[in-house]
């Protein structure tokens, strides 16, 4: 039985036209709403790579002994680690077991009582959520990608200052401006933490990421890469110094006190990597979709769209109820794009939230704007 005041919220969520629900479909629906953008995944490069696997034929090992520090460590974790610093230009790397995970543990595990977390306002809920959990004495949001607003609030700042940003924001799918960013934590003496979940595999040569591709890899305290979008599979790491790495062990609780993951994993995540420096047709296909979306929606003025040049492209409905209407429109013409709510985005900018990927064509494209142009919404 749920608390009363539990109860409440759960009906006030449902009032507000918010309540989030889980669903599975069987239907066979054109994909544009997953984070599998170069179709590692959803064709099977990874699980045709990953059957023979040289790790999965030796070990015939599954599951997990523990973590870390204790059984769970193993020479193939820390040959996988050493492979993701090489590829990324940096260090060292440190395997968590979800973005999430590396995104609040890294925070919480730096700022102590004395010091100042700045994260942009349209950052994810674990780059808050970490924020929150930690010890800082300030915690704030800076505007979105505002760097007078983020120069002031340094100002106002005490102890050491850490600044998270997105490099691809998972919402609107625009850049930060890292360079500047960075440029403002160098002169201010503030540490830079990005998390790169949406450039991963997409910008930077070989897919290393725009902190790579921009040149600063060795600027930043730490920038995070995840396995689940466009590598295919699961989990994350931490790309750092070896000093940082080595903080992490000791004092990042989300990993201390993790499960380390088992072979299967660390192989698919290795047959990842393998892939991604063979993407190169891949990317051309999904960047020219990317062109493509934003020619189509130019044709269809009533339809505010998102400024982006990344995979993540979107249809501003303005509601939560106009949200799932064009999401329901587009699932009947066999579509499947999501709608995104508020409070996961503010009010009044919600949408339907549109994942561009390299098997999608442009008449799929087209297909959203007609079917909803027709439906008058």
């Amino acid at each position: 039985m749920l608390p009363k005041t539990s109860v409440t919220r759960l009906k006030e969520r449902e009032t507000q036209g918010n309540l989030r629900q889980l669903t599975v479909t069987n239907e066979p629906l054109v994909d544009l709403c997953s984070n599998d953008y170069l179709g590692f995944s959803t064709f099977g490069a990874l699980s045709a790579r990953l059957h023979n696997h040289p790790l999965l034929l030796e070990e015939r090992k599954f599951g997990s002994t523990g973590s870390r520090l204790l059984s769970g460590n193993s020479h193939q974790i820390e040959a996988l680690e050493a492979r993701i610093a090489s590829f990324h230009g940096v260090e060292a790397a440190l395997f968590f077991s979800t973005g999430y995970a590396a995104n609040s543990g890294i925070i919480q595990a730096f700022a102590t009582r004395h010091d100042t977390v700045l994260y942009d306002e349209r950052a994810h809920a674990s780059i808050i959520d970490g924020a929150r959990s930690s010890f800082a004495k300030n915690i704030w949001s800076f505007r979105h990608n505002d760097l007078e607003d983020l120069r002031k609030k340094i100002g106002n700042a005490s102890g050491d200052v850490y600044v998270i940003t997105e490099s691809v924001f998972s919402m609107d799918g625009d850049f930060a401006p890292l360079e500047d960013i960075i440029a403002l934590c160098d002169e201010t003496n503030s540490y830079c933490i990005v998390d790169e979940a949406h450039a991963f595999g997409l910008f930077g040569r070989d897919g290393n990421g725009r902190v790579y591709e921009l040149g600063l890899e060795k600027k930043v305290l730490a920038n995070i890469v995840t396995f689940g979008k466009a590598l295919g599979a699961h989990g994350a790491a931490v790309l750092c110094g070896q000093d940082t790495k080595q903080f992490l062990i000791n004092f990042c609780r989300p990993f201390i006190y993790s499960t380390a993951p088992d072979f299967h994993l660390l192989a698919a995540i290795d047959c990842g990597y393998s892939l991604l420096q063979d993407r190169s047709k891949e990317t051309s296909q999904l960047f020219f979709l990317i062109h493509e979306f934003r020619n189509v929606a130019k044709k269809y003025p009533q339809f505010t769209t998102l400024d982006s040049l990344s995979a993540i492209q979107g249809i501003i409905l303005g509601s939560n109820q106009r949200a799932k209407q064009a999401s329901e429109i587009l699932r009947k013409a066999k579509i499947d794009a999501r709608a995104i709510l508020s409070p996961t985005v503010a009010a009044g900018s919600e949408r339907l939230r549109i994942c561009l990927h390299t098997f999608n064509t442009p008449p799929e494209i087209q297909a959203v704007f007609y079917e909803l142009s027709q439906a008058a919404l």
